[in-house]
């Protein structure tokens, strides 16, 4: 029996709606920022997501720390025996098609519940609408199936798979964080690559922490 999931799904949509408005806008350089309070507030995903299981092990965390525009740096950080052990980082360039195409993807299997009904045929197709049809970009279902099968069989088959019709979502830690905000302009991966080296080794730190 799987224990119960925590996740932020209107942050992990605000994301979502931050990939889409890349995509449609892929050659502009100013857009208006997504994340907003109802005030106005710029809304950092630091300050609303640190999210994972409620009680009982889980099999690892997944961290997703991102760059408006320029980059989405995902750690996988998974459980061996006894202790936790960060696999190879995956850098994606959200103004790269093969980039924007894993990110999309992602951010819709976290909004998936574990036991779902799954499709995989109507969920390429929904990607591929919301994300690309709908902003005036052009990609062929095939990238997308391709890439969701990788995810499924190599890059994510620690957290997400198929058994039957179902979606099956293993218990993980998720957190998501914004970086570059107040900078008004895109940030490179290099410019914060050991911010991001520092703040993955902390958080294994402290998984590690919570089963000694």
């Amino acid at each position: 029996m799987w224990i119960k999931m925590t996740f932020d799904l209107e942050a992990i949509k605000k994301l979502s709606n931050d990939i889409q408005s890349t995509i449609h806008a892929a050659s502009v350089k100013a857009q208006k920022p997504l994340y907003q309070h109802a005030s106005g507030r710029r809304l950092f995903l630091d300050e609303v997501m640190t999210e994972g299981v409620e009680n009982g092990p889980v099999i690892g965390a997944l961290s997703i720390i991102y760059s408006k525009n320029s980059f989405m740096a995902i750690d996988r950080i998974e459980k061996s025996r006894h202790s936790f052990k960060k696999k190879r980082r995956i850098i994606l360039y959200l103004d790269s098609k093969p980039g924007q195409i894993s990110s999309a993807l992602l951010l819709e299997l976290l909004k998936l519940e574990d036991g779902e009904s799954f499709s995989k045929h109507k969920f390429v197709q929904k990607v591929d609408v919301e994300y690309f049809r709908e902003n005036g970009q052009s990609v062929s279902s095939g990238e997308i199936n391709e890439a969701l099968s990788r995810m499924f069989r190599k890059t994510m088959n620690a957290y997400f798979g198929i058994s039957g019709r179902n979606f099956v979502r293993r218990p993980f830690i998720l957190k998501m964080q914004e970086i570059g905000v107040n900078t008004g302009k895109s940030i490179t991966y290099q410019q914060h690559k050991n911010q991001i080296d520092d703040n993955i080794s902390g958080l294994v730190r402290n998984l590690n922490k919570s089963i000694s």
